[in-house]
């Protein structure tokens, strides 16, 4: 579970081997009333955007319940217990979808929904990206590949829900001046894989997958 809630107390609620319900006491001054707050506890994750060799962005298919529908989504998950965020997202990508990053980079670290969660997101972006040869994925996986300059039409349609994932498009133009749905591939391969280089991606790739 995230550092950030350890300094507050609480109490067990209800839990799950993937999250748990935790009752925060009254907290004065902090505007709430006095009654108990309730919050989801749940581990850090990774969110990811990765690009293709073919100017693909890698998304996955599948079945929600809490929505009871299939939804579009970025490469996510959550990080074991001591995991390395970088390996993480390696390991995420290639469990969900097959495919290995040429670079991979870390964007920034957030939070979604402080109202209710106290966990982090990992950021990043990928590009070059391939499948390895005879992946099979998960009979409740689909792994579908849209061109990228037809994603903004899929996001204005709500073809694509998933939110928290187009603040890396955000990111991504504040930290190096990347328009991820106009630049050419060429550059955006460029820049990250430059940032890859710098924070060791290979290393962790090849501890990740091999």
């Amino acid at each position: 579970m995230s550092d950030s809630s350890d300094d507050i107390p609480s109490r067990v609620a209800f839990a799950t081997p993937w999250f748990r319900i935790e009752e925060v006491p009254h907290q004065p001054g902090a505007g709430l009333g006095p009654d108990p707050y309730y919050r989801l506890v749940e581990p850090d994750g990774i969110l990811s955007l990765v690009i293709t060799a073919a100017d693909e962005i890698v998304l996955v298919r599948q079945f929600r319940p809490p929505i009871g529908r299939h939804t579009l989504e970025c490469p996510a998950g959550g990080l074991g217990d001591g995991e390395d965020p970088m390996r993480a997202v390696i390991r995420e990508i290639h469990e969900e979808t097959g495919h290995v990053c040429a670079g991979l980079a870390p964007l920034a670290i957030g939070r979604l929904k402080m109202n209710r969660y106290c966990g982090l997101e990992h950021f990043f972006l990928g590009v070059g990206a391939t499948c390895e040869p005879g992946w099979r994925c998960d009979e409740a996986i689909e792994v579908v590949l849209v061109p990228r300059r037809r994603f903004a039409t899929m996001i204005l349609d709500r073809e694509y829900e998933q939110i928290g994932a187009l603040s890396i498009f955000t990111l991504a133009r504040l930290k190096w001046g990347l328009d991820l749905l106009e630049d050419p591939l060429e550059r955006i391969e460029r820049r990250i894989l430059a940032e890859a280089e710098a924070c060791g991606y290979a290393a962790h790739r090849h501890a990740a997958v091999g």
